[in-house]
């Protein structure tokens, strides 16, 4: 569904076709924001981002819209995420400001990660995987969360109509079915994990390293 789609059928469903008390705008943020929960409590939207290394630099910034990485790669080779305590270990036998193409471990501070070694060649491909918040949503937004959750979202803006008509009785029941729906939504994307294949612990080494 677009944005203008969402809006047309809550406008209908709480009999506010035409009505200027919310407008387009106020309804965009409301689209936005119920984005913005399923993101936050599902980790639903998952985006891929591309950046090269600096010769001698060790610190990058995360993507701006990162609720959380998931993986990060160094010229295709998986790097392991690790404690600073960890870091600490690894570091103590070797100069950390050294420059060396192996960088096989990162961490993490604040809106930034860093390599425990520094890559000593400029333009090496990092990629990061990471669970994102949507963009702010105008008209001609591309709804970013997946379709199936797109009718729950317009139980959202009708609970937030609701709201700014202080409609109590309605608040309450849109607000208990959004809540369901956030409920269902993470369970759903967590089956998603799994794909085709039963839930299982796969231990390390099963594929050889």
């Amino acid at each position: 569904m677009t944005p203008t789609q969402i809006e047309t059928m809550a406008r209908r469903q709480y009999n506010a076709v035409g009505d200027t008390f919310y407008s387009s705008e106020e309804i965009m943020d409301y689209i936005y924001k119920a984005q913005m929960e399923f993101c936050k409590y599902t980790f639903m939207l998952k985006k891929t981002y591309e950046t090269v290394t600096v010769a001698s630099q060790s610190e990058y910034p995360m993507p701006s819209n990162t609720i959380s990485i998931k993986r990060i790669e160094l010229d295709g080779e998986k790097v392991d995420p690790i404690s600073f305590r960890e870091n600490d270990n690894i570091t103590i036998a070797n100069d950390p400001t050294s420059t060396l193409d192996y960088t096989g471990w990162y961490y993490e501070w604040g809106k930034s990660f860093f390599f425990s070694t520094t890559p000593a060649t400029a333009g090496l491909t990092i990629k990061a995987f990471i669970y994102a918040m949507p963009q702010p949503v105008t008209i001609t937004s591309t709804i970013e969360i997946p379709e199936e959750y797109h009718l729950d979202i317009v139980t959202f803006v009708n609970y937030m109509m609701a709201m700014k008509d202080e409609n109590g009785a309605a608040a309450g029941n849109y607000q208990n079915s959004w809540l369901v729906a956030l409920r269902d939504a993470r369970k759903l994307e967590r089956r998603k994990l799994r794909g085709d294949s039963f839930a299982s612990v796969t231990l390390e080494g099963t594929y050889g390293y």
